[in-house]
């Protein structure tokens, strides 16, 4: 067996913000072709990138892949560079986001840090029980207007509209985690397919 010093070790935090790209005042470059371009590179969020994609074929320069995050006083930038490994967890303190969790994934210029699309963090399973709770919604809105066909669409959609709106308005409103919001968005996204189908198969039938 394999021994370490991993109980022993101390577990601290450091700090980190989102460092904006920068740029000279001439930003252009020359390239192996001979042509003058203006590549992107490091800093900033990079929405399209992350690790695992292919290494080439960007127009970007030093390419940092997700979050690039740095601290502006000289010391505290040394320490995380220094104490930020791979693999560790990173979490938002602060904005719209605070909550999400990411992974540190290394170092360049700035400490690199991966962050799951929310879907993907969350999964399916919001939109699959906004299927099947719309489906059981729609149900019970046409049992309870029985034999009345011109009420019954009506009272399906109504029964099935279960606010998710205003359920999303009360979930950012009091910063509920990015977790929580997705969670609201899928069983609206699925709400929203069940209902569609739904008015385009009662239009068929009529």
């Amino acid at each position: 067996m394999l021994k370490t010093n991993a109980d022993s070790l101390v577990e601290v935090a450091v700090y980190g913000a989102v460092w904006p790209p920068a740029a000279a005042r001439d930003p252009y470059k020359a390239t192996s072709e001979g042509l003058a371009a203006v590549t992107l590179g490091m800093a900033g969020i990079c929405f399209q990138n992350r690790v695992g994609d292919p290494a080439f074929g960007w127009e970007a320069d030093h390419l940092e892949p997700g979050v690039s995050i740095r601290n502006q006083a000289d010391g505290a930038e040394h320490a995380l560079h220094y104490l930020a490994c791979i693999g560790n967890e990173a979490v938002v303190t602060s904005g719209a986001s605070r909550g999400a969790r990411g992974t540190v994934t290394g170092e360049h210029a700035h400490v690199l840090v991966d962050f799951p699309p929310i879907i993907a963090e969350v999964g399916w399973i919001p939109t699959f029980a906004g299927i099947t709770m719309t489906v059981g919604a729609l149900a019970i809105g046409s049992a309870v207007a029985w034999r009345d066909v011109e009420v019954r669409p009506a009272a399906a959609i109504a029964a099935a509209m279960r606010n998710p709106g205003l359920a999303l308005v009360i979930a950012t409103a009091n910063r509920a985690p990015p977790a929580v919001t997705a969670a609201v968005i899928g069983y609206a996204l699925g709400l929203a397919v069940t209902i569609i189908g739904y008015v385009q198969w009662h239009k068929r039938r009529n």
